[in-house]
């Protein structure tokens, strides 16, 4: 059974309703890591103890060292957990329906892979056998990762300022466990309320950034510059659905920005509309504010709301429908 994404954190916090095996697969390792540790903590509960975990590396050994681990009668003597590593289809000749290791309740066993493809045999074992349970982990995207900042600044009583969060979905990345690390650092201010300038020169950049770049070079109407960056930033579809959040949340701000701008100054506009983290290119969104009429932003957001559509429908397509769209805006931003 595979968990859905709004299922995951409340099956997480429960193990209910009661899965076992359970599968966790995908490209963050650091999500995999610490989905893993909450499981481990919801299930043993009052009984947590570091000497009920056992770990495996299916890598290293072979399948019948596995099953001499599992028939080891202190291990099924109380509610404990195996977690096993570096697993492959191997694995499920040994996990299988008819094994008396998956109907035990004192044995949890839990399974770390990394990515797996859709036509893996562990993958669509654990996703179509109702008694497993598989929940994938895939790095964190931007709306995931507002809404991640917001439940932590709610969890530690935060007030985070609006231009704070989006320097944070900005600077982040992608990474789970890079992201923990760096909001727990807002506990070290010892300061309810959290602004931009505080940020600054805490958080530690990640890549994301670059993105801003690339859409700015993509509003200037430099085709040629912005292909060179595209091929270097966009390396795979969770970065595209960034630039794709990214982009549309510019133009929101720029389409604002243009309607405040009717005879008013430029420097107001920048001051209420830009955000602070965007400093360098504050030129740059001036001309875009005085030379770019409102009905071609509104133009822009429609090609946005079409591309994430097409990507959708045509996932392995995703560079070449992406990189067209923004050559798109590019030429309607001009």
């Amino acid at each position: 059974m595979k968990i859905k994404p709004f299922e995951t954190n409340k099956f997480i916090d429960s193990v209910t309703p009661s899965k076992n095996p359970i599968l966790l697969y995908g490209p963050d390792d650091g999500l995999i890591l610490n989905r893993t540790s909450k499981i481990i903590k919801s299930f043993l509960g009052k009984d947590y103890n570091k000497n009920a975990i056992i770990s495996f590396d299916f890598k290293d050994k072979n399948s019948s060292d596995l099953l001499n681990v599992l028939n080891t009668g202190s291990l099924l003597s109380e509610k404990e957990v195996l977690k096993i590593y570096n697993a492959d289809d191997k694995v499920i000749n040994i996990l299988n329906l008819d094994n008396e290791f998956n109907s035990n309740e004192n044995l949890l066993i839990i399974i770390n892979a990394g990515d797996l493809l859709p036509r893996s045999k562990l993958r669509k074992c654990f996703e179509e056998e109702k008694d497993f349970a598989a929940i994938p982990c895939y790095k964190i995207d931007p709306p995931q990762l507002k809404e991640m900042i917001i439940r932590f600044a709610v969890k530690n009583n935060l007030e985070i300022e609006d231009a704070a969060i989006e320097y944070l979905c900005a600077s982040l990345g992608q990474n789970y466990q890079i992201i923990l690390n760096e909001l727990n650092k807002l506990i070290l201010l010892n300061k309810k309320k959290i602004s931009y300038d505080m940020l600054k020169n805490l958080i530690t950049l990640n890549k994301n950034l670059p993105l801003e770049d690339l859409i700015f070079s993509c509003f200037e109407g430099n085709k040629q510059k912005f292909t060179k960056k595209f091929d270097e930033v966009v390396d795979d579809y969770y970065t595209a659905t960034s630039l794709i959040f990214a982009t549309k949340n510019l133009l929101l701000i720029v389409g604002k920005a243009i309607n405040y701008y009717d005879k008013k100054n430029i420097d107001q506009v920048v001051a209420k509309y830009m955000p602070k983290y965007l400093f360098k290119k504050k030129y740059v969104f001036q001309d875009i504010i005085k030379s770019v009429p409102n009905k071609n932003i509104l133009k822009c957001l429609n090609i946005i709301g079409e591309v994430e559509l097409k990507i959708r429908e045509s996932q392995p397509l995703f560079k070449i429908i992406l990189h067209r769209a923004m050559l798109n805006i590019a030429q309607k931003m001009r």
